[in-house]
């Protein structure tokens, strides 16, 4: 795994805030880890064997308290992804949906980037992908945050990111947190950076915060549309001119 530090001109203000995010999330992290390690249901034995036959033992991930990604929602993307494996995937907060991801990049011969800004979380992630050989596709950008703007001048938070090179095809939203940050900047910052007909998935919401995301992104780009196939899982459909 390639861990890469962006460098993107930031200010003061944002720098700040990036550090504050970061003790802030270090400390909710720790204690809810704690909280909720019994909280999830496992994968299904189907699932698992279909795992472990790509070499990927699932149960070194499926107890991670916040960090876990739902085992029915990993499902359904998992098999979105064999569906039709994309060229190249953008996933937003790294945890246990990136070692499934890279497991797939490694078998589908996909390439892979993954945002993340906390070190906690990269490390986590560094201790799933140890010993295997999913980490060769994989690039994780550690970033700061950086205030950016909607044409209107409304303000959010995004990560100091470089999504230069081929377009991604599937993407994930899994961060940053909510509470803390929030999701509203991952359709603006991204929609440059798409493929046409690419897929883009943001979880949670069946959450106020991401409610409210969908309700701007609707209000900023009209012409998208919002799926809910999986519970809980937004698919936002794009379209773009050919």
């Amino acid at each position: 795994m390639r861990v890469i530090r962006p460098v993107i001109q930031t200010s003061v203000t944002d720098r700040l805030f990036s550090e504050g995010v970061r003790s802030i999330q270090s400390y909710v992290v720790r204690h809810l880890d704690a909280l909720r390690k019994d909280e999830f249901t496992p994968y299904s034995e189907a699932f698992s064997e279909h795992m472990k036959s790509i070499g990927l033992d699932l149960k070194r991930i499926d107890r991670r308290g916040v960090m876990t990604f739902l085992p029915y929602r990993v499902e359904y993307l998992i098999n979105q992804i064999e569906i039709n494996p994309p060229k190249r995937l953008l996933e937003v907060g790294a945890g246990s949906s990136t070692v499934l991801f890279a497991a797939l990049a490694h078998k589908y011969g996909f390439d892979m980037v993954s945002l993340e800004n906390h070190d906690g979380s990269v490390k986590y992630v560094d201790s799933l992908l140890l010993g295997t050989p999913f980490s060769e596709r994989v690039s994780l950008q550690i970033c700061d945050f950086r205030r950016r703007c909607y044409p209107d001048g409304k303000p959010y938070w995004w990560y100091a990111a470089d999504l230069s090179g081929e377009p991604f095809d599937f993407v994930f939203v899994d961060g940053p947190m909510s509470t803390l940050v929030g999701r509203n900047g991952a359709l603006p910052e991204v929609m440059p950076f798409l493929a046409k007909d690419a897929k883009l998935f943001i979880d949670d919401v069946d959450r106020t915060h991401e409610r409210r995301v969908l309700e701007q992104w609707r209000h900023y780009f009209p012409g998208i549309s919002i799926d809910e196939e999986c519970p809980g899982l937004g698919r936002v459909c794009i379209k773009k001119a050919p």
